[in-house]
């Protein structure tokens, strides 16, 4: 996570403090100022700095400032398979915001059946529509499989680290001699490397609800976020609730109403979580956070 994404991970953090976890909350970050480690120590249990030593193999076509860092992304899989201090860890990305506790997923049997899996993950897909969900959310047969690394489960080993270290090695050298281009950065490698070891674990998309691909996708999700309300909202993509621009872009893109009212009332639950974590952080006396940093969410409550 870089400066652009820290008060967004401020509140990822309120939330699944608000929903009551029992665990450790570890944040990866890089090239932040003390000040922003310092406010994110306040609320984490502990703030773990990513070496930049593995970078993406490959050219990253996401630009701006939001994604500048893009590049870096493949770092943190090494790093997080390295806190080998955890049985498991459960990576959330920091533009998300938790409705339900998720704990579970800490004794959950997640364990792939297969009997050659050297290391596992577990993970969800962005479906098109609602015929590529199954009964329990994971893909259904036909889905076409487009792993989303907005939250992942995985085991801590050294081996497994090793084995991505040189996983990312090797494709960096392909790289050199043909190089490509990708938009989906880490996730497109994390899911390869998974893959080929046997061990992906599919798990409800409720738990990873891509708003953004909801929008894009029209009413049938919609109404299927409806019937089953997501556990963790994903605002990736192009809808980010704290910037006005894209609240702009959603209205403008969006045409259905009744995904346009969802992805509101999705937003606003981001808000309420914003304003919670801006308000906890400026009563801390060791906070700098000024008044007018805080969210006004009044547009929330008034629709």
């Amino acid at each position: 996570m870089g400066e652009a994404y820290a008060d967004v991970a401020l509140t990822a953090i309120t939330s699944v403090r608000a929903v009551g976890t029992t665990h450790d909350l570890v944040v990866l970050v890089w090239n932040l100022r003390k000040a922003l480690v310092q406010r994110l120590s306040m609320v984490a249990t502990s703030v773990e700095h990513i070496s930049q030593t593995f970078p993406c193999p490959h050219n990253v076509e996401r630009r701006g400032e939001m994604n500048k860092n893009q590049y870096l992304m493949c770092s943190k899989i090494p790093l997080l398979l390295r806190l080998t201090q955890y049985s498991r860890v459960l990576f959330l990305d920091s533009d998300v915001v938790l409705t339900e506790n998720i704990d579970y997923l800490f004794t959950a049997a997640l364990t792939p059946s297969t009997s050659n899996s050297s290391f596992w993950i577990a993970g969800t897909h962005n479906p098109k529509n609602a015929q590529e969900i199954a009964a329990d959310g994971t893909p259904a047969k036909s889905a076409e499989l487009r792993f989303n690394g907005g939250l992942m489960l995985l085991e801590p080993t050294e081996e497994a680290a090793v084995a991505f270290d040189t996983f990312l090695t090797r494709k960096r050298r392909e790289n050199e001699v043909a190089p490509w281009t990708s938009r989906r950065a880490d996730q497109e490698l994390t899911s390869e490397f998974f893959e080929s070891q046997g061990g992906i674990r599919w798990l409800g998309c409720e738990l990873n609800w891509g708003v953004w691909n909801m929008g894009l996708r029209g009413r049938e999700l919609a109404e299927w976020a409806e019937r089953h309300p997501p556990k963790v909202l994903h605002f990736s993509g192009n809808f980010k609730p704290w910037l006005a621009k894209d609240e702009l872009a959603w209205s403008h893109l969006v045409k259905d109403r009744k995904v346009r009212s969802l992805g509101r009332r999705f937003a606003c639950v981001w808000h309420r979580f914003h304003e919670q974590a801006m308000l906890s952080i400026a009563q801390n006396p060791l906070s700098s956070l000024q008044a007018d940093e805080v969210t006004n969410a009044s547009l929330c409550s008034s629709k």
